[in-house]
């Protein structure tokens, strides 16, 4: 069984990992003693991983095309003249 992750996992990770580290460790004790949930850096998270995600997609999209261009000039070319 293969355990790595994908790239849309792993991606996921690093973004969650990295704004955790950035934004979030620096005022975690800050809101454990005022009790708060940081509703701003969870609205924050979502507009990061939006465009993040936003920009994946547009890749995958893009070499999706390019896969179903080059299969299409692939079976034109084997097809026999008429």
């Amino acid at each position: 069984m293969n355990y790595d992750l994908s790239p849309e996992h792993e991606l996921v990770r690093s973004t969650v990992r990295e704004f955790a580290e950035q934004r979030v460790a620096p005022v975690a004790a800050e809101l454990d003693r005022e009790h708060r949930f940081p509703y701003e850096l969870v609205a924050e998270l979502a507009e990061r991983k939006t465009a993040e995600y936003q920009a994946w997609d547009r890749a995958r999209e893009a070499e999706q095309r390019e896969a179903e261009s080059g299969e299409f000039f692939e079976a034109a070319a084997a097809e026999p003249a008429a």
